[in-house]
């Protein structure tokens, strides 16, 4: 959904023309920024499962709880909201970054990897197409 969440920052810009580009290509991948930072420092996990068959989505064993699950996406929007707005006093420009940030959320529980209410333990939410039907994932993502 890459191509995807690029797009919906030039939305934004369209909508909100005084606003930099740059702060909402940030707030619509600051999701993905955030999990791959994770991901090196080693606080979340994504990894190839070995064990398991079938494609790279079905056989990626992965832990996105402190950047895509519902409670840490609800503070990243907050953040992005209060950053954008103390960067460029645009308050417009900070209700677009928080709704690319929960866009960019609802998108990935459309098509993406599971997702939880706050760690695994929690409830399930979205559909986790990676994982269980990548073809019809990336159907998706396609169509869009």
């Amino acid at each position: 959904m890459v191509v995807g969440h690029y797009a919906t920052a030039l939305v934004a810009k369209e909508r909100d023309p005084k606003t930099p580009l740059w702060i909402f290509v940030v707030a619509a991948m600051l999701l993905d920024f955030t999990m791959s930072a994770f991901v090196l420092a080693g606080i979340e996990k994504m990894a190839p499962d070995p064990a398991k068959s079938g494609s790279v989505f079905e056989r990626t064993v992965i832990d996105m709880t402190f950047s895509h699950d519902i409670v840490p996406v609800a503070i990243w929007c907050v953040l992005a909201a209060l950053f954008v707005y103390a960067f460029t006093s645009r308050f417009v420009g900070a209700l677009w970054a928080a709704g690319l940030v929960a866009f960019h959320e609802l998108s990935d529980l459309v098509a993406g990897f599971g997702h939880y209410v706050m760690g695994p333990e929690s409830q399930a939410v979205g559909l986790a197409l990676y994982s269980k039907a990548p073809l019809a994932a990336l159907a998706i993502e396609l169509s869009i």
